[in-house]
This record gives C-alpha cells, sequence and structure tokens, in this order.
C-alpha cells in the first residue's frame, strides 16, 4: 500500500496555505499551478450574476440544540476547528484541508478527536480517538481535480478512521447523477469557529445550520463543486452537505463543505466539493480497506497496523 511521500518532497502542498483560526485549520488558499485556480478562501470579488445563485445577506443559521435525539445531527460533530460526518461505521468524512498538514510521510503527528453531537461542553457520546485518516494523493500533491474544470479544490475530501465505533446510525454518501441534483434542497450543520463571520449569538462548540438551494446551471455541476445558498463560516468546513435521493427518499451526503466561493463574511455563493464517483470511489475503498485502495493514508502517532 503506498504512503505520502515526505513533506520535503511534496512541492506542491508547500505551495498551499492554510488559514488559522484560534490555532485550527478552517480553511484553503489554493495556490495550485497548471490548473484553473479555485478562489475559496482567496478573498477575490466575485459575481453572484455568473452562479445563478446567491447566498441570503443575513445570516440565516439556526442552532441545533439537541443533536444527540435528531438524526442525521447525530452523526455529525466537531473536529477540531472543523465539522466531521460519520458515514460508515467508524469512518468521518471532512475535509482535506483539515488534517493534511498532519501528513509526515506514513504517521500522522496529531491527534484529532471526533466529538458526535457536541453542545458546548456536553458530549453525549463522547468523543473518539482518531487511529488512521485518508487524504487523496491529489490533494496533497496539488493534482488537478478529476471533474471536467479540473481544479484543484475538487481533491478537498477526507476519511478519519476512528479506533472504536460510535453507537450512531451512520449517514450514508452516494454519488447522485445531475439529474437527481438538479432542483434539490441541501442541507448543512456545522461547528462554526470563534470569528467576524460566526454567528452573532454563537457560544463555543455548538451546532448550527441551514439549509439552501443548489445552483441550476448543468455547467456548474461539472465542475466537482456544489454552489449553493448553504450558509457557513470557518469552522462549518469538512461538513456533510445533503440531501434527499428523488428515488428513495433516504439522506444522503453529496458534498463536503469547504467554504465560501470567496473569502468574506458577505459571500454570495458557499460551496463544497461534491461527492462524484471518484471522491465515492475512494471513499468506498477507504472504507472496506481493500488492498488496492487509493493513496494516501498516515497513522495517528500512537496507532499502527
Amino acid at each position: 500500500m503506498p504512503v505520502v511521500s515526505p513533506p520535503s518532497e511534496r512541492p506542491a502542498l508547500a505551495r498551499a496555505a492554510a488559514l488559522l483560526v484560534g490555532g485550527a485549520l478552517v480553511g484553503l488558499i489554493d495556490v495550485s499551478v497548471g490548473c484553473e485556480r479555485s478562489c475559496v478562501g482567496r478573498g477575490e470579488p466575485c459575481d453572484c450574476s455568473t452562479h445563478d445563485v446567491c447566498a441570503p445577506t443575513e445570516d440565516p443559521r439556526v442552532r441545533i440544540t439537541d443533536a444527540a435525539h435528531l438524526w442525521p445531527e447525530s452523526a455529525i460533530g466537531s473536529l477540531g476547528g472543523c465539522t466531521g460526518t460519520l458515514i460508515g461505521p467508524r469512518h468521518v468524512l471532512t475535509a482535506a484541508h483539515c488534517v493534511a498538514t498532519g501528513f509526515d510521510g506514513d504517521s500522522f503527528t496529531w491527534q484529532p478527536r471526533f466529538a458526535p453531537a457536541r453542545d458546548g461542553d456536553d458530549y453525549p457520546f463522547g468523543d473518539f480517538a482518531v487511529r488512521r485518516v485518508f487524504v487523496p494523493e491529489g490533494y496533497l500533491e496539488g493534482a488537478c481535480g478529476w471533474s471536467d474544470l479540473a481544479r484543484p479544490v475538487e481533491w478537498d475530501f477526507a476519511l478519519l478512521e476512528l479506533a472504536s465505533a460510535p453507537a450512531i446510525e451512520p449517514l450514508p454518501h452516494r454519488p447522485l447523477g445531475d439529474a437527481a441534483l438538479r432542483g434539490a434542497t441541501l442541507y448543512n450543520r456545522g461547528y462554526p469557529a470563534a470569528n467576524s463571520c460566526a454567528p452573532a449569538e454563537r457560544a463555543p462548540a455548538t451546532m448550527w445550520g441551514s439549509e439552501g438551494a443548489l445552483s441550476p446551471d448543468p455547467a456548474l455541476l461539472r465542475q466537482g463543486i456544489l454552489y449553493s445558498t448553504l450558509f457557513g463560516s470557518p469552522g462549518h468546513s469538512g461538513s456533510a452537505v445533503y440531501t434527499r435521493d428523488p428515488a428513495t427518499a433516504e439522506l444522503v451526503v453529496v458534498g463536503v463543505y469547504v467554504g465560501p466561493f470567496c473569502g468574506d463574511c458577505t459571500w454570495p455563493t458557499s460551496t463544497a466539493v461534491r461527492i462524484g464517483e471518484v471522491p465515492a470511489d475512494h471513499l468506498d475503498a477507504w472504507i472496506a480497506d481493500v488492498d488496492d485502495r487509493p493513496c494516501c493514508e498516515a497513522w495517528v502517532d500512537g496507532f499502527g497496523p
């Protein structure tokens, strides 16, 4: 099984920098070369009219105070300065930019913990150690993305394997087709960090959520990114974007929230990495632990094969 090369051998990753809020990774500045650049986190001005969907100008998020007794909120939890979602028996989906700096060869240099349904100082299910971290090689190498547009940000997803399995029903992921996504209502729950973009009544480590509309532009779906009117801020990174599968009426994860389209609080459009066939194949192989699973993975200090 291949592992990621040491940091000194990864010049592409050195060209990416993470925004820090309170010492936690909360956003990505994508400065990769060779592909069309994402403006996620870059603070560039955006034109709402070019995306056919605009987020509300006032923060519509509501606090989720009883997540332990709700589903799928019970499968969503805090993860340091980010958010994660249980999508397998002990497998948590998040954003690659939340964890990628921990990679050091085949080891992981810090100890992330996942706290499902956390509400401030209340840990209804406890918190769980992470033993192994999976991040796409494309993200670590700053490669072009997997969609038609090939934006590097399309690799901004990761999977964490917990040391033990929570007694919580996972929220499954599914690569819905374009037709199934058009007109979909999207949902997001996350843990906003303390900064000027957070909800005005935010308390530390509390869950906040919104629902939004997906951009109706079919060209945008081919870009590997979901543009929507969901509302988030630093700390929501890594949180699931989910909807109902029109064929089954099941709630399923279709994206990973990575930030506003541009890096300010009055963003016109929020973005999520689409869980298309390529990300879904990565996640499925990592969860199944198949022998030919995609690179790259690292064991958290204190754990090992």
